[in-house]
C-alpha cells in the first residue's frame, strides 16, 4: 500500500515578521496610518506608544482581523487563515497603489538617510547645486582656494616681511589688511596648508573638511524636508528598491501577499 504523504505547514514567526516590517517602514518614514493583524494581535502606529523598545507602536491582543478586513459593503477578501493581514493609508498606500514615495520625511531614520546618501546622488546633487562641489575632495580644493586664491586676503607673512607696508610695496593688489594666515588656528597650520596645496588639502585636514561636508549634508536634508524629494530618475530607483525590500520581507518568511482592497492586503503561504 502506498504511504500517504502528510504536508506539515512550516510555523511562521509572525511576531518577528511584524517587528521586521515595522522597522523597515520606520526606516523609510512610512510607519503611518498602518495596522498589522496576526495571531489575533494588532500592531498599529501610535506616536505615544512603545512596543518592546520600538517607539510609535501600539500593541493590542484579542483582535479579530475579520472585523477590520471588510470593505464598505461588509465583504472580506482576506485569507480565511488570517496568517498576516494589513490595512494602511498614508505613505504605504501611496507606494503600493501608485508607486510613489511620499514619506513622512521627518521620520526617516538615520539608517535610511545613510542609505540615500551612499546609494544615490540625491544628496550630492543638492550640494552641487548650492555649493558647486560634489565630494569632500572637491570641497577640500574649494576650501584651499578660499584662503590661498582669494583676492580679498593678503599673503603678508610675518616671517617673510617685517611690516604690512613692506608687503604692500611688492605685492599689494587691492587686498585688505587681512592676513591669510589668520584664517588658521596657528601660523604653523597656515604654512602646512599652503605647502600642501589644493590637491593635498583633504589628506592633510580630513576632519576639518569632513566637518564642513557634514554641514552641507544636513543642509541638503533640510531642503528635502521642507520641499520634498526632487523628481528624478534617482528617486524612481529608490522607490523601486523600497518596494522590492517590502516584498522581500514577506518572501523571507515564506509568504506572498495579495491586495484585498486599495487599502488592505492579506498573506498566503508560498
Amino acid at each position: 500500500m502506498k504511504q500517504k504523504t502528510i504536508k506539515i505547514d512550516k510555523v511562521i514567526n509572525t511576531e518577528a515578521l511584524a517587528t521586521e516590517l515595522i522597522l523597515f517602514l520606520k526606516k523609510w518614514g512610512m510607519w503611518k496610518d498602518i495596522c498589522i493583524y496576526t495571531d489575533k494581535m494588532r500592531y498599529s502606529d501610535d506616536r505615544t506608544a512603545v512596543y518592546k523598545g520600538i517607539t510609535g507602536v501600539m500593541f493590542e491582543e484579542n483582535i479579530d482581523p475579520e472585523d477590520h478586513m471588510k470593505d464598505h459593503k461588509g465583504r472580506s477578501y482576506a485569507n480565511p487563515e488570517h496568517i498576516f493581514d494589513m490595512t494602511y493609508e498614508g505613505p504605504l498606500y501611496m507606494l503600493l497603489t501608485y508607486g510613489e514615495y511620499e514619506p513622512d520625511i521627518q521620520e526617516i531614520s538615520e539608517e535610511g538617510w545613510k542609505y540615500i546618501q551612499e546609494n544615490t546622488d540625491i544628496i550630492t546633487d543638492i550640494i552641487r547645486e548650492n555649493h558647486d562641489v560634489s565630494s569632500p575632495e572637491e570641497l577640500a580644493e574649494k576650501m584651499w582656494d578660499e584662503v590661498f586664491d582669494n583676492p580679498k586676503l593678503s599673503y603678508w607673512d610675518p616671517l617673510e616681511f617685517d611690516t604690512w607696508d613692506d608687503y604692500k610695496e611688492l605685492y599689494f593688489e587691492g587686498a585688505e589688511n587681512t592676513e591669510a594666515w589668520k584664517c588658521f588656528d596657528t601660523y604653523e597650520e597656515y604654512r602646512a596648508a599652503r605647502d600642501a596645496g589644493a590637491e593635498n588639502y583633504y589628506s592633510a585636514y580630513p576632519e576639518k573638511v569632513n566637518s564642513r561636508w557634514e554641514e552641507m549634508v544636513k543642509e541638503a536634508r533640510q531642503i528635502i524636508t521642507e520641499y520634498g524629494f526632487p523628481n528624478s530618475t534617482l528617486l524612481t530607483e529608490l522607490k523601486s528598491q523600497i518596494y522590492s525590500g517590502f516584498s522581500d520581507i514577506f518572501e523571507k518568511y515564506g509568504l506572498w501577499y495579495e491586495f484585498c482592497t486599495g487599502w488592505s492586503q492579506t498573506c498566503y503561504r508560498i
